[in-house]
This record gives C-alpha cells, sequence and structure tokens, in this order.
C-alpha cells in the first residue's frame, strides 16, 4: 500500500498556514447610508434634466435698427432761403390752427439783385406752383382712373368666375351621367353584351371630364388670387395718393415761402397751413436757418408714434403680422429706463436699397420695412414719466420662433431625415 501523504506535505507551508487563518462564516457587504442618498440625488438630478429637456422652450429672435414715426404724415416746413429767425410766435409741442402766425424771418443775405431779376424770379416761382397744383388735379384724376380701371377688372373677374361656377356645376353633372354611363358598360361588359373597347372609350370620355373639372378648378383659384391683388391695390392707392399729395404740398410749401421772400424784399412770416403740433423746431429767436434743413413740422391731432422696423434678408421670412416685439431707444439706456413692447402690424415685401430712402439709421444694406404699433407711448423711470419723441433710434427684439430644447438637441437628426426624404 502507497503512503499517504500529510496536507502539509502535499501543499506549501504558506498556503496552509492562510487557510488555517480563514474567517469562518459568510460576508455581509453593508451599504454606507451616504451611498443611498447618492443614487437617489443622482435619479433625482437626471430626471430633472430630462424633465427640463422635454420641456424647456427657448426663443430664436432677431435684432433689427429701427426708429420712431408718426402714424399719419407729418408736414415739414422749409425756409425759401438762408434766413434768421426774428421772431418766434410758438413752442415746441404747441397746438395751433390753420393759417396762424408762427416765424418772422429776415433773410440772410439777397439772392438777387435788381427790380428786373426780382420779377423773373416771382414769375418763375409762380410757374413752378401753378405746375405743382396741376400735378396734384392730374395725381387725383390718376388716382380716380386707376380706381375704374381697377373695378373694371374686379367686375370682369366676378362675372369670369360666375359663369365658370355655373360651367362647372354642368360639367359635374355630366361627369355624373358618364360615370354612370361607364357603371353601366361595365356591367355589360361581364354579360358579354358590349365590347372592351367601347369600355375604353368611355372610360377616356370620363377621364377627359375629370381633367376639364381639375383645369376650371385651377382657373377659378387663380382668378381669386388675381382678384384679392387688384382689392389689396384699390387698398393701397389712397394711402399712395395721399403721399404723394403731402409731398407735392411740401414742395409747395417751400415754393409760397420763397415767393413770399421775394415779394417782402427781405422780410416775410410763416403761417401754419394746416391745423396741429408744432414739432421738431430745429432753431431759436436770433439763430440762422438754411433752406436745405425744414424750419419746423407740423404733426396731425391725435396723432401716435409708431416703429418704424428694418428687416434685413435673412430674417424677413420669419417675420408676420401680430409678431411681439420689444423695443429699446438709444436715448433711454434699458438699464435704466427698461424697455417697450409693441406688436407688428404691417410687413412689406418690397425690398428696398439703401439708395432709396432716408435711412435713419445708417444702414448699408438692402432691407424690408415692417411698422409696429406701441403699447405705450412714454417710457417710466424713477418716478418720472418721458413722452417719446419722432424720430427716435431703437433696437427692436422680433421673437422669429420659440423651439423646445429636445427639438435643438434632434434639429440635426431631423435636417439629416429631411433631406433623405
Amino acid at each position: 500500500m502507497e503512503k499517504k501523504l500529510k496536507a502539509s506535505e502535499l501543499f506549501r507551508k504558506e498556503a496552509v498556514e492562510t487557510n488555517l487563518n480563514r474567517l469562518e462564516g459568510k460576508v455581509v457587504l453593508i451599504k454606507s447610508p451616504s451611498y443611498n442618498m447618492i443614487i437617489a440625488f443622482l435619479v433625482l438630478f437626471f430626471t430633472v434634466v430630462i424633465f427640463f429637456v422635454a420641456n424647456s422652450k427657448f426663443s430664436n429672435y432677431e435684432t433689427v435698427k429701427g426708429s420712431l414715426v408718426s402714424d399719419q404724415s407729418i408736414l415739414k416746413v422749409y425756409p425759401p432761403s438762408s434766413a434768421i429767425i426774428e421772431k418766434s410766435h410758438v413752442e415746441e409741442g404747441q397746438a395751433v390752427e390753420k393759417g396762424q402766425l408762427l416765424f418772422d424771418l429776415r433773410a440772410d443775405f439777397l439772392q438777387i439783385e435788381g427790380n428786373a431779376s426780382v420779377d423773373l424770379e416771382i414769375k418763375e416761382v409762380n410757374h413752378q406752383i401753378q405746375n405743382l397744383i396741376e400735378s396734384k388735379e392730374q395725381l387725383v384724376k390718376k388716382l380716380s382712373l386707376q380706381e375704374e380701371i381697377i373695378s373694371q377688372k374686379i367686375t370682369n373677374i366676378d362675372s369670369k368666375t360666375q359663369s365658370l361656377k355655373e360651367k362647372r356645376k354642368i360639367l359635374e353633372e355630366r361627369i355624373i351621367i358618364v360615370k354612370r354611363i361607364f357603371e353601366d358598360k361595365k356591367t355589360l361588359l361581364h354579360d358579354g353584351g358590349i365590347s372592351k373597347l367601347d369600355i375604353d372609350a368611355s372610360e377616356s370620355d370620363y377621364l377627359k371630364l375629370q381633367e376639364t373639372l381639375l383645369d376650371q378648378t385651377n382657373t377659378l383659384a387663380d382668378l381669386s388670387g388675381q382678384r384679392q391683388a387688384l382689392v389689396n391695390d384699390a387698398q393701397s392707392l389712397p394711402i399712395e395718393q395721399a403721399s404723394a399729395l403731402i409731398e407735392l404740398d411740401n414742395n409747395i410749401s417751400k415754393l409760397q415761402l420763397q415767393l413770399l421772400s421775394l415779394t417782402r424784399n427781405t422780410e416775410y412770416k410763416v403761417e401754419a397751413l394746416n391745423a396741429g403740433i408744432i414739432t421738431n423746431i430745429i432753431a431759436r429767436e436770433g439763430e440762422r436757418v438754411s433752406a436745405n434743413y425744414p424750419l419746423f413740422s407740423i404733426a396731425p391731432n391725435n396723432t401716435v408714434l409708431i416703429a418704424d422696423l428694418y428687416i434685413p434678408t435673412r430674417a424677413i421670412g420669419f417675420v408676420e403680422q401680430g409678431q411681439g416685439v420689444r423695443l429699446r431707444f438709444e436715448a433711454f439706456p434699458a438699464q435704466l429706463y427698461g424697455d417697450i413692447e409693441g406688436e407688428i402690424f404691417e410687413v412689406s415685401r418690397m425690398l428696398i436699397q439703401p439708395s432709396e430712402w432716408p435711412n435713419p439709421v445708417g444702414l448699408n444694406m438692402p432691407v424690408y420695412r415692417a411698422r409696429a404699433k406701441l403699447h405705450a407711448q412714454e417710457i417710466h423711470a424713477n418716478g418720472k414719466v418721458l413722452q417719446l419723441q419722432n424720430g427716435l433710434l431703437l433696437d427692436a427684439y422680433i421673437i422669429l420662433e420659440e423651439q423646445s430644447f429636445l427639438e435643438y438637441i434632434l434639429s440635426p437628426i431631423l435636417e439629416i431625415k429631411n433631406k433623405m426624404q
């Protein structure tokens, strides 16, 4: 028999000693209370993050330049030549009546010498005034003629539309009859009472009538679009005429002042051409004024300030009526005076080049013009109420679109999906 080996002889001494010192029983791991708190905090943190991503939204907005203007046309009065204000009879913001004396002016220097030269100049000015008056009359006649033309076009379109609707009604009845005949022939085909060629002919007639009906529907839609365009033109004509008439009145006013200066040699009086509120007086008594700049402006009574906004081409596709805007004025720092809310009520789709408008904000790129009504005509700060003034420059913040944070994160994937489709 083989001799049995002892454990001490079969294993190394170190292994035997380690086995002898082993702990008896099962190992139990006790979790620390802080471990549970960390797990709970992480779960709560990720829950809040997921809720924020799913529900939070942010706005994409565009900052544009603009200025305050009157909602009604303002009459600007120019001196006929370089002059000195002898006497001022009005103050800024004063209400005046038509024909009221406003200023006494004295010519700074004589522009022409000799009676003959004065007579020729007076005749020339009278001729220019007469031409402008005739231009006003022609403008009114032109508007009347354009309104008649537009009205006739709308009448013609209405007549065509009515006729086409009647034809379409008859065509729909024909389609019903042809369809019924076609269905009857298909029944006869199954019974062997008619050939396949007759069935094809009936089906062709039915499809042609359907095509004609579709063409008539498209024509009706085109006529509706043409009519709406004509209606829009008819509504814009009076506005364009009013603007042109005011421009002619400004030129007539300037020439009349020049004529007054000539007839009274070096002294002349300035009277109000219309009733309204005096604004933008550029000089006081004893100061010199130039013919290149308006002496003052007359704003119509009950005028309201609105914001003219100049939209760059990159943002015009997102701007529409009813959008809210926040207005901040250069003259009133937002940190002290805050801003004023407004709402866009008009968006022009005509691109304006920098050289085609006065450009009060100094932009050197083409823009579209939008107009916004203000929710307030004054601004508050430190317990004071400051009235807004015509011509104030501003920055407008237009909210273009709202997007959730989740949509923002997934936008690259959605963009790739749309491209693939």
